[in-house]
């Protein structure tokens, strides 16, 4: 078995709850320093493992629909990418450049 039978409903909440929305900043970008203070200025948290990963939560992100869009315009401007802050543990590992 995945999970015991008595965590069975908890386990399959789990699974169905929201991802907190994620990105990282593009660090090859010019502006990426005074960007990662408008982040956090916007409410999103940094994350202390990985430079230039932020975050909030699902709730959080679609509650407020001009950060959602000024968020969405700085990914479409190539200045940070929406990525799954698992699918960021990789590079810290390889050491990406």
């Amino acid at each position: 078995a995945i999970v015991p039978a008595k965590e069975w409903d908890e386990f399959l909440a789990v699974l169905r709850s929201p991802l907190p929305m994620a990105l990282r900043v593009n660090e090859s970008k010019p502006a990426h320093g005074a960007l990662r203070g408008r982040l956090c200025a916007a409410g999103l948290e940094a994350f202390p493992w990985y430079p230039g990963g932020f975050s909030c939560s699902d709730e959080a992100f679609h509650a407020n629909v001009e950060r959602k869009n000024w968020i969405r315009a700085q990914h479409r401007s190539g200045l940070v990418t929406f990525q799954e802050k698992v699918s960021m543990v990789p590079a810290l590992f390889l050491q990406a450049q």
